[in-house]
């Protein structure tokens, strides 16, 4: 009995020492590490990714707004002064502004240094020179990029479509021999275009007179055009059907050559045949020199025309006088002068207003009339796009003869891009 008490009392005894140890271990012991708390990642919004504000940035400079788009081009740039996709963009939208050329070729000339086969930046700043009337620097510009790209074939071929569309015929034509361009490649892009016209004079004391015709017309290059059209013409109850066609040719920036031929029935009160030549040249900044000659058949005599223009450009505005002189199909001196100023917004909207004074009837739309009387005509257009694919033309004129009211006239076109 003693010893089972005294096993008792010593596994008693144990067991609080293993108790007592455990209890100082847990006191002792370091208390667990709390599981860390992963600081919150903020993802950049679209809005705010590099490439979302260069997207949004070239959509409102194409847009017609740049200077919205300048303001996100300065705040990459405020990051990065060496961008220069950004940099080339800014430039761009301060072209938009002509008193701010000197900044875009600024930004033009650093893309330059920073990344020398960058070709747009050529581009711009070639532009720059070119509205400084200065294009023989702005076709260096474009040489000393052309060099600078080397063997590099696509950059080439790029560098090719931006000289079609700045007018640097030349060099464009150059590349494309050494650089065959991608079949895919469009450099107009709406190149076809259909224009629809009717016309109604009233003549004082007479039958009316009307025409209806159609034109087509394809822009192959930036420096090349053809066209052709046949229109129908009814005066004082005779008809006439006369049928045209005509191509223009621009070899270089500053001369543009072309020629029109119009057929028709000799059995009716049309020339038969009638042919127009004409070469314009740049003679000075924004001045155009026109000369050629017009010449129309009536069997075996001709009424043979000179034509001088000289055509002032202000921007998106013109002033022009035509100078029409020769002798027509009787042997009679003829002689014409025309004086028209226009506005031209090419995807917009455009006019024109003119007025002219001889003894030969200017075409407003209808045919051409010889007269030994004082003919004074005053006409005027107005051309306005829908969407940039299609829109109208109205016209509309006025004619004395020796100084009394004798025709009326007015037009509508509807023309179609595609």
């Amino acid at each position: 009995m003693k010893n089972r008490l005294l096993s008792s009392a010593a596994a008693l005894v144990i067991a609080l020492a293993a108790l007592t140890v455990t209890a100082t271990l847990a006191c002792t012991a370091s208390p667990p590490s709390p599981t860390p708390v992963q600081p919150e990642v903020v993802e950049p919004t679209p809005a705010d990714t590099y490439e979302a504000l260069m997207k949004r940035a070239r959509e409102l400079r194409t847009s017609g707004r740049p200077l919205e788009a300048e303001k996100i081009y300065d705040g990459i740039l405020a990051k990065n002064a060496n961008d220069s996709d950004a940099l080339t963009g800014r430039g761009f939208c301060r072209l938009t502004d002509r008193a701010r050329g000197s900044q875009a070729l600024a930004d033009f000339e650093k893309v330059i240094s920073l990344a020398p086969d960058y070709v747009d930046a050529y581009v711009g700043k070639a532009i720059v020179h070119r509205r400084r009337t200065d294009r023989a620097a702005a076709r260096e510009t474009l040489e000393a990029c052309r060099a600078a790209l080397g063997d590099d074939e696509e950059k080439q071929r790029y560098l090719a479509e931006s000289c079609w569309r700045e007018g640097h015929f030349v060099l464009a034509r150059t590349l494309d021999r050494n650089y065959p361009p991608r079949p895919e490649r469009k450099l107009i892009d709406l190149p076809n275009e259909i224009y629809v016209t009717v016309t109604q004079d009233w003549v004082r004391h007479r039958s009316g007179w009307q025409s209806q015709g159609v034109t087509y017309v394809r822009r192959f290059r930036p420096d090349l055009t053809w066209w052709i059209s046949e229109t129908r013409y009814r005066r004082n109850r005779d008809d006439d059907l006369e049928t045209g066609t005509g191509v223009s040719y621009r070899p270089t920036y500053a001369l543009t050559l072309s020629y029109e031929l119009y057929l028709a029935n000799r059995a009716d009160f049309l020339s038969d045949q009638k042919h127009r030549l004409k070469a314009d040249i740049l003679v000075l900044p924004n001045t155009v020199l026109g000369a050629g000659a017009d010449l129309n058949g009536y069997g075996s005599d001709w009424a043979t025309t000179g034509r001088l223009e000289l055509t002032r450009y202000f921007r998106s505005c013109y002033g022009k006088y035509t100078l029409l002189t020769g002798k027509d199909a009787n042997d009679e001196n003829v002689s014409t002068s025309i004086l028209e100023f226009g506005c031209d917004k090419e995807l917009n909207y455009g006019f024109r207003v003119g007025y002219a004074t001889g003894n030969e009837s200017v075409e407003t739309g209808s045919a051409n009339v010889f007269s030994e009387d004082r003919i004074d005509t005053a006409f005027a257009s107005l051309r306005y796009c829908v969407d940039p694919t299609w829109g109208f033309i109205l016209g509309a004129s006025y004619e004395w003869r020796d100084h009394d009211p004798y025709r009326t006239g007015a037009s509508l076109t509807l023309f179609k891009r595609f």
